[in-house]
């Protein structure tokens, strides 16, 4: 079952009942994945999508599972339990097995899939093993948890001591995961094969069905000959192909990088991801996975902070713009942008120098590409076609198509002086913060801009009441003649801006209350101390003296008095006192 055929038939409604989470009537409830005293998680039910304001996190129903799961891979299982179509991995249709039959090349496919899958489990369980301390030690310092990614460890053991039948060894052998010694090995103990990748961390590359067709290893020694090992005839990708309604795209220079931001629901939430295999390793499918993304609104490259990989996004960007050149009539060009890695780093040694921060940031100040070359006459051709339909009642296919996706946009409140609110289409910028006294009324100064242009012209700048419908409607009108935008994209954005300004604005109001302080517990040391300290003679003057040392020279009388006067609080009736001083004079 692929993915999309998951979403279509999960309701997240179900996945929050199985969590034991109900939304109150404003569909809103209290966040899993953070502390949350107030709610602040909004679930659109319409759209099978969710949105912490609190935390930042949001995505569709599998992104939830994923999350309370703890891993991607055990987000699907659960996904697809809840709609009740799980079954054992090694299981296969009848009409696949029959279609095997009737056609060798298919047979051999499935073959080296089926013996990849079994093999790949035992890599994963092998790293799972207690014993299994030198792959745990090169994956914690590549900052990599095995517990959230798909990976595995093969030691080179797992042909041994009769662990595969004949069948299953002739398997491996096509498959290229055993590879017979030429001549016999002397002193040999019926081990007569060279183990593909051995010492190394196993990644699995999948097809379109999402099943592991090839793997790819990362060697754990420190062995400059070779690191990298791909099965012969590669192919699959990794982490796999990218789910079909990807509307932002994340390409990585190696696998291991993939396998980082993987790790970072930050990221995850709003992007795909997808590994090349190095400078020179974009393939063929991976660019027909692409093309095939009907979504699709922008490839974002995130490659090495050197000279190779500066050159290879130069290069790729080229090749992207050209291939997705024949887009829809209608359809929007993808755009394509980069993340600027810093010099002589990449994406998995930034995540052992730095916080997750660091990415979020980078991701949010990259930089879009140059403009790519394109033929005048197909640009003059789309405008044309894009302007013969506007004054038709039926709307743009690229209308038709935004409005099948959940459009969410992000509310950055880091400066409550300049709060800034970003979707696909519009960014819009609130000046001056946002008043927290009037909560009948929410009045505010907003710049509007489109996403895909600097020209000031697509611009608008204005004082809007999001409460007074009259006048907003109004003001969409407008704004949408000089942005040159839909109304529709216009009202969306105001609508989710509107509902994102009142959970925050709550929020702060919230926390700006009084709280109550909590009692202070003594441990055991310091209540044996203070007892001492009680039952010692002479306790006024001891408290007098180390008043004194705190700083309060002289007035002895009056400190001593004020102090005890303080500690009544404690009684049911506890006393007052007023100091008076004498002005002071010339």
């Amino acid at each position: 079952m692929e993915i999309k055929d998951i979403k279509a038939r999960l309701d997240i409604g179900t996945v929050l009942k199985h969590y034991g989470l109900q939304p109150d009537r404003n569909n809103m409830l209290k966040c899993p994945f953070h502390a949350d005293d107030k709610p602040s998680l909004k679930i659109y039910s319409t759209t099978n999508t969710f949105n912490c304001f609190g935390c930042g996190k949001s995505g569709d129903q599998i992104e939830f599972c994923t999350l309370k799961e703890g891993s991607k891979h055990k987000g699907l299982v659960k996904a697809t339990e809840l709609i009740g179509e799980i079954q054992p991995i090694n299981n296969k249709p009848k009409q696949q097995k029959s279609q095997a039959k009737e056609n060798p090349v298919l047979s051999v496919v499935e073959g080296h899939t089926e013996i990849l899958t079994r093999v790949f489990e035992s890599f994963r369980n092998g790293l799972s093993h207690p014993v299994s301390v030198k792959p745990k030690e090169y994956l914690k310092g590549r900052n990599l948890k095995h517990e959230l990614l798909e990976i595995g460890y093969n030691s080179g053991q797992f042909h041994h001591r009769g662990k595969l039948s004949e069948a299953d060894q002739k398997a491996c052998i096509n498959a290229g995961l055993l590879i017979p010694y030429s001549s016999p090995v002397p002193n040999a103990t019926g081990n007569t094969f060279k183990v593909f990748a051995k010492d190394c961390i196993i990644f699995p590359l999948k097809n379109k069905q999402n099943q592991i067709v090839s793997i790819y290893g990362r060697s754990i020694t420190n062995n400059n000959q070779s690191k990298h090992y791909y099965l012969k005839d590669r192919s699959g990708l990794y982490p796999g192909y990218p789910r079909p309604a990807t509307t932002k795209l994340i390409l990585t220079e190696a696998i291991i990088d993939a396998a980082t931001l993987l790790q970072m629901p930050e990221i995850t939430a709003e992007c795909s991801i997808l590994a090349c295999y190095g400078t020179n390793g974009l393939t063929e499918e991976h660019k027909q996975a692409i093309k095939e993304l009907e979504y699709l609104q922008e490839i974002i490259f995130f490659f090495d902070g050197d000279k190779a990989g500066n050159e290879a996004i130069e290069k790729y960007q080229t090749e992207l713009s050209e291939l997705m050149l024949p887009r829809k009539a209608g359809q929007a060009q993808i755009k394509l942008s980069s993340i600027e890695t810093p010099e002589g780093e990449d994406v998995n040694s930034l995540s052992l120098a730095y916080e997750t921060e660091i990415f979020t940031h980078l991701f949010e100040h990259r930089k879009p590409s140059r403009p790519s070359v394109r033929d005048e006459s197909f640009l003059l051709t789309e405008k044309t076609e894009i302007k013969e339909r506007e004054p038709q009642p039926q709307p743009l296919p690229e209308m038709q198509t935004r409005q099948t996706l959940p459009q969410q946009g992000k509310l950055n409140t880091r400066n409550p002086d300049f709060i800034t609110y970003t979707t696909e289409e519009l960014q819009i910028i609130i000046l001056g913060g946002i008043n927290l006294q009037q909560i009948d009324r929410l009045r505010i100064t907003v710049k509007i801009s489109r996403t895909d242009t600097n020209d000031p012209l697509h611009s608008i700048r204005h004082i809007i009441d999001l409460y007074h419908s009259d006048y907003l409607e109004k003001f969409i009108g407008k704004a949408s003649e000089q942005l040159e935008t839909g109304t529709n994209v216009l009202k969306r954005a105001i609508a989710e801006l509107t509902e994102q300004i009142e959970c925050y604005r709550l929020s702060k109001i919230e926390s700006q209350k009084e709280q109550k302080p909590q009692a202070r517990q003594l441990s055991e040391q310091r209540y044996r101390k203070a007892l001492n300290y009680l039952k010692a003679p002479k306790l006024m003057e001891r408290t007098n003296n180390d008043i004194g040392r705190t700083g309060m020279i002289g007035e002895e009388n009056n400190r001593l008095l004020m102090y005890l006067v303080f500690t009544s609080r404690l009684r049911e009736q506890p006393l007052h006192i007023i100091s008076l001083g004498a002005s002071g004079t010339g």
